[in-house]
């Protein structure tokens, strides 16, 4: 499931990165398991390969 059209700021998503982030300090990787709240994904959906809801 690619990207939802329609992201809710307060909820949670679980996210498969595409490429290296940087957020809040922290550098994560493709691989990583990333629960990301919806604003925060955001903010880096161009490095988000698939999300959904959790």
């Amino acid at each position: 499931m690619p990207i939802p059209k329609k992201i809710d700021n307060d909820q949670q998503y679980r996210v498969e990165l595409k490429e290296r982030v940087e957020l809040f300090g922290q550098v994560l990787h493709p691989g990583h398991d990333v629960v990301l709240r919806g604003d925060v994904l955001k903010t880096v959906a161009d490095k988000v390969e698939h999300a959904e809801p959790v």
